[in-house]
C-alpha cells in the first residue's frame, strides 16, 4: 500500500508505508486518541459546568439573604415611622390636655424643642419616645417651674 505525501514541485510522491505498520491500525491509533482527548475536554467542560452552578447557587442564595435583610430592615424602619408619628401625636394630645395649648402651637412646640429618641431596647413598648425638655415645660402655662441645674 502506498501513502499520499505532501506535495513536491507540483506533483504528488509516494512513499510505501513501513512493513510493521498497519494503515488500519494507524487509523485505529488516531481515533483513539482523539476520544480520550475529546472525553478528557468533555471531562473539563462538566467540571467547569458543576462549579460554575455551584457559584451561581452560592451567589442567588446570597442575594436571598440580602433581599431578606432588607426587606427586614424596610419593616424596621416603616415601624420605627409608625412610632415616631405615634409619639409626636401622643406629645401633642399631652399638651393640649395637660398644659391647654392650641393643637397648632403644640406641634410647633414639638418641631422646635420635641427629641424624639429611637430606643435600643428590644421591647416595642419604648421604641421611640418624645423628648421634651423640663425648661420648657416649666415655662408653660399649667407648668411647674424647674429649677436649672
Amino acid at each position: 500500500m502506498h501513502r499520499v505525501g505532501p506535495p513536491h514541485h507540483g506533483r504528488v510522491r509516494f512513499r510505501p508505508c513501513p512493513r510493521d505498520e498497519d494503515p488500519d491500525e494507524t487509523v485505529g491509533v488516531v481515533e483513539q486518541a482523539v476520544t480520550r482527548r475529546s472525553k478528557l475536554e468533555r471531562e473539563q467542560a462538566v467540571t467547569q459546568y458543576q462549579a460554575l452552578t455551584e457559584r451561581v447557587k452560592l451567589e442567588v442564595s446570597q442575594a436571598q439573604r440580602n433581599v431578606s435583610e432588607v426587606y427586614a430592615r424596610m419593616l424596621q424602619l416603616r415601624q420605627a415611622r409608625l412610632a415616631a408619628r405615634d409619639a409626636v401625636e401622643q406629645g401633642v394630645v399631652y399638651l393640649v390636655e395637660e398644659h391647654r395649648m392650641d393643637e397648632e402651637d403644640a406641634y410647633m412646640l414639638l418641631s422646635l424643642v420635641g427629641d424624639l429618641v429611637v430606643g435600643t431596647s428590644p421591647r416595642p413598648i419604648m421604641g421611640v419616645r418624645l423628648a421634651i425638655p423640663k425648661a420648657v415645660l416649666g415655662q408653660l402655662p399649667g407648668g411647674r417651674a424647674v429649677a436649672a441645674r
